[in-house]
């Protein structure tokens, strides 16, 4: 309730809006809609094999997102319960580790040029250590191009949550309809997502 509220406030500082907005519309679209593409297929899956609803919710968030600062943002925001919470940590973090070793070997194996594997990267694995592990091995301005890609996708923590917040918040009928209450609860439970994104704009447009 103190040290992770606070680590993800100060988290805000190692983003930038200066050095995402430096980077081609096409390779912010792409990161966008495989964003989208992570969010909706997880969803979907976890309807298939019928994973239970705020746990499934978390991995989507986690893994479109940026892992487990995502997984800790949002499991207030819907009041997940500890094994929730817990689960979707130990999948988000096992997978990016699969892909933090797989990746260097795709690469080799389809032969990608270093700035596609940079974005490939930033745009698809989970959390930014992760992204750091699978170009380390690469020259600095294609690691900082892959944390460039990744910043974008922490970026939109705020959108993905305020709709998290917001799909809990509907009637039980589905329609749209709006339980006021709920919402307020999940913003104020999240209430420290503001002072992090706050911070992010600080370091981007120091006085």
């Amino acid at each position: 309730k103190i040290f992770i509220p606070l680590g993800i406030i100060l988290y805000g500082s190692n983003l930038s809006f200066a050095f995402s907005a430096s980077l081609p519309p096409s390779v912010i679209l792409l990161t966008l809609l495989s964003m989208a593409a992570f969010y909706l297929a997880i969803l979907g899956l976890n309807r298939l094999w019928k994973v239970e609803p705020k746990t499934g919710e978390l991995i989507a968030g986690g893994s479109a997102v940026c892992g487990a600062s995502a997984i800790a943002v949002l499991s207030p925001a819907v009041n997940a319960e500890p094994k929730d919470t817990s689960i979707s940590l130990l999948v988000v973090t096992t997978i990016g580790l699969l892909g933090a070793m797989t990746y260097p070997l795709l690469k080799e194996l389809l032969n990608l040029p270093d700035a596609v594997y940079a974005i490939l990267s930033g745009a698809t694995l989970h959390q930014t250590g992760i992204v750091r592990v699978a170009v380390a091995s690469m020259e600095p301005e294609y690691v900082t191009m892959a944390l460039t890609v990744k910043s974008i996708r922490i970026f939109m923590l705020l959108v993905v949550t305020v709709l998290t917040v917001f799909s809990h918040g509907r009637s039980a009928t589905g329609k749209l309809i709006f339980d006021r209450k709920e919402i307020w609860g999940g913003f104020k439970r999240a209430w420290f997502l503001l002072p992090f994104f706050l911070m992010a704009l600080l370091v981007s447009f120091p006085a």
